[in-house]
């Protein structure tokens, strides 16, 4: 009885740390660091190239988290912002590009609109990306083609950057992705850059 009474309170501390761990498991954190170009993958590198995207000033990021790596390419093409995202095998992962709310078909915003009410007290959308994921239905230069003209007949989702409130807490800013149609695919939590993200 003495052996269990001296054990009990570290076998408590021991299963305390476990359910810590296994809470933080749940959260996904992600940071971006500027890289050289002769750090990016050399496949990358050719995809731009064969695209036409090295025509433009091109800046390079290594982007990791909890579980793994990817890097990608931001540029300025006609008038909108790009980010093109690979693995660490230099296979493409997703272009996305930044358009104006307006770009939107007016359905569609009023469907968003109405997914953002349902999920907060009050919002503000800060940013808006098309996203052409790279789902191998599509060959990839298909992918970068619709990219480049902002075609929708190609599958395709928007993710949002949104300033929100939701009842008895602060403001604080959320990625959401949505599809076509305006249903909601996912949501993270964005959190203070030396913290990265917190996906849900």
């Amino acid at each position: 009885m003495k052996l269990k009474y001296i054990y009990a309170p570290f076998l408590y501390v021991f299963f305390i740390m476990c359910f810590y761990i296994n809470m933080n498991g749940q959260k996904k954190y992600e940071r971006e660091y500027r890289i050289q170009k002769t750090e990016f993958p050399v496949s990358a590198i050719d995809y731009l190239k064969q695209n036409n995207f090295t025509t433009c000033k091109i800046k390079y990021y290594l982007e990791s988290d909890s579980t793994n790596q990817s890097y990608e390419a931001k540029f300025k093409y006609k008038d909108h912002r790009y980010s093109v995202e690979f693995n660490t095998n230099g296979i493409l992962e997703d272009i996305e590009v930044n358009v104006d709310l307006d770009w939107l078909d007016k359905s569609l915003q009023e469907q968003i609109a109405t997914r953002l009410d349902s999920l907060f007290k009050k919002h503000r959308i800060l940013k808006v990306q098309v996203q052409y994921p790279n789902t191998e239905v599509e060959n990839t230069t298909v992918i970068a083609k619709a990219a480049k003209t902002l075609d929708t007949s190609i599958l395709h989702n928007y993710e949002l950057l949104v300033a929100a409130r939701k009842e008895d807490e602060g403001y604080s800013d959320y990625e959401l992705l949505f599809d076509k149609k305006g249903n909601v695919l996912k949501i993270r939590k964005s959190v203070p850059p030396a913290y990265g993200y917190i996906l849900y």
